[in-house]
C-alpha cells in the first residue's frame, strides 16, 4: 500500500456549532439529556445490533457498565463488569474497552491487578483481562487473562475490536523478555471470550506510553495503529493491516507525511477505524509538526488502499489537541472526536467526513474540563462518551448527537 499526494477536501471557512438539540434515535423528536455518572473515569462506548448503548468506565475501584435500550433516553443502573475489590486504576487512556458482537454479547477488556503482593507496590503491574456478557451487560463471566507472560504489560495500554461473529481482537504494549524495547502484541479470543489465542509479536520498539489503536470491518479487514519509539528525533505514526481477521499482517505503512517532531512519548494514542465493508481505513493522531511544541490533531483516510495527504482535524491551532477517537457509520461516513484546549478548560469537538466544513462542540463548558473521548455509531445518530473534571470532582458523560443531516 502506498501514499500518493492526494488532496483532502477541507473547506477553509469553518462554522463552529455548539451542541444543541440531541439526536432522534428510534424516531424520537425531543432532546435527550446527557447521561452522567459521578465518580466515573475513562469511559468508552459501544453500540449493539439493536441500538443498545453500552457505556463502560472505572468507578469505586471496579469496572462498571451502564446500558441504554432506548437510544440514550435512560440508562439502567450500572452493573459491575469486573469486580477488582476496589483496586482498579486508570487514567490517560489506561482503562476499559467495550465491544458488542452481532448476537448482542458484550465484551469488556481492562488492565487490572489481582495479585495481593503486587498491589502493595506504589505502582502495581496489571494484567490484561477480558469478560463477556450474554444478557445485555447485567452479568459477566469470570475474567480471562489475555497476556501469556505476567507482569510484562505494566502500562496496561491496549485496544480491543469485536467481530460480528464474536471473535475478540486485542492489541497491547508488552515488554516481555526477548523483545527490543516496548513491543506490540496481538491476540484473538474465541468461544464467547473463553479461548485465548496465542500471543503474537507484531512490532518492536514502540512508544512506551501511547496505546495502540485497533479497528475491524465486518468482513475481516483489520488494522493496527501505533506510534514508533526508540531514540529518534521524530516518532512517526504507522498502520499495519490484515485481510484475514488477524491471521497474518502486511508491512507497516507510515501515515503522517510530515515529521511529528516528537522525540519522546506524548501519552497520546493514535486512533484507527475501518469501514464496515472494509474498503476505507482512517487514522487520527496528535503531533507537533509546526514547531516541535504545539500539539495538534490530524486525520487521513485511505480508500481503495491509498491514504490521502492528511490534514488538520481541528480548525484551530490554539492550545493542546489530542486523544482522537474515530468511527465509521453504516453509510461509510467517518466521525472523529478529540480533546481541544483552544478555550480552557478543554472541551470535546466533533467533525465528520461528510461535512468537513462543520465542527460541532460536544461538551458543555459548565461540565468542566473534558477529555479522553470515545465515539460509536448508531443508525442516524452517534454516541460520544468522555471524562470531565470540575475541581476535585470527576464524572463520565455520554451524549447522543444526530448525523442524518450530514448525509
Amino acid at each position: 500500500m502506498t501514499r500518493p499526494e492526494q488532496r483532502t477536501a477541507l473547506l477553509a471557512v469553518v462554522l463552529m456549532m455548539p451542541f444543541g438539540l440531541a439526536a432522534h434515535p428510534q424516531g424520537q423528536t425531543d432532546p435527550i439529556p446527557p447521561f452522567s455518572v459521578p465518580g466515573a473515569t475513562q469511559p468508552r462506548v459501544a453500540i449493539g445490533p439493536g441500538g443498545e448503548i453500552h457505556l463502560v468506565f472505572i468507578r469505586g475501584g471496579n469496572v462498571e457498565i451502564a446500558t441504554s435500550s432506548n437510544g440514550g433516553r435512560t440508562f439502567g443502573e450500572p452493573a459491575i463488569a469486573i469486580d477488582a475489590n476496589g483496586k482498579a486504576r486508570g487514567g490517560s487512556q489506561r482503562g476499559p474497552r467495550v465491544g458488542v458482537d452481532a448476537s448482542g454479547t458484550v465484551y469488556v477488556s481492562t488492565p487490572i491487578c489481582f495479585d495481593e503482593e503486587e498491589l502493595k507496590k506504589r505502582y502495581p503491574t496489571p494484567e490484561l483481562f477480558l469478560v463477556a456478557s450474554t444478557d445485555g451487560g447485567k452479568t459477566f463471566t469470570a475474567p480471562v487473562q489475555i497476556n501469556e507472560v505476567s507482569r510484562k504489560a505494566p502500562e496496561g495500554l491496549h485496544w480491543m475490536a469485536v467481530a460480528p461473529s464474536g471473535e475478540v481482537h486485542l492489541a497491547w504494549l508488552d515488554n516481555r523478555p526477548g523483545v527490543k524495547g516496548t513491543a506490540l502484541y496481538f491476540a484473538t479470543v474465541k468461544e464467547g471470550g473463553s479461548k485465548v489465542g496465542k500471543n503474537r509479536l507484531i512490532r518492536e520498539e514502540l512508544c512506551e506510553c501511547c496505546a495502540p489503536g485497533l479497528g475491524r470491518s465486518e468482513n475481516g479487514t483489520l488494522f493496527l495503529s501505533y506510534r514508533e519509539g526508540g531514540e529518534k528525533p521524530s516518532r512517526e505514526i504507522f498502520v499495519i493491516g490484515s485481510k484475514n481477521g488477524g491471521k497474518s499482517f502486511g508491512r507497516p505503512v507510515q501515515v503522517n507525511m510530515a515529521a511529528s517532531r516528537l522525540d519522546g512519548c506524548p501519552m497520546d494514542a493514535p486512533a484507527v477505524a475501518v469501514s464496515r465493508n472494509g474498503k476505507s481505513v482512517a487514522v487520527a493522531w496528535m503531533d507537533a509538526r509546526t514547531d516541535g511544541r504545539n500539539k495538534d490533531v490530524y486525520w487521513t483516510i485511505a480508500r481503495k488502499g491509498l491514504f490521502d495527504k492528511g490534514a488538520p482535524l481541528s480548525d484551530s491551532t490554539e492550545g493542546y489537541q489530542g486523544h482522537p477517537s474515530l468511527a465509521f457509520d453504516g453509510d461509510g461516513v467517518l466521525h472523529a472526536v478529540w480533546e481541544d484546549e483552544r478555550d480552557k478548560p478543554s472541551r470535546i469537538y466533533l467533525r465528520s467526513s461528510s461535512s468537513p466544513d462543520r465542527i460541532v462542540l460536544v461538551s458543555d463548558l459548565p461540565e468542566g474540563a473534558a477529555g479522553f473521548p470515545s465515539v460509536a455509531c448508531g443508525e442516524g445518530w452517534i454516541a460520544v462518551a468522555y471524562e470531565v473534571r470540575l475541581g476535585r470532582a470527576v464524572s463520565a458523560v455520554c451524549r447522543i448527537l444526530p448525523v442524518k443531516g450530514d448525509r
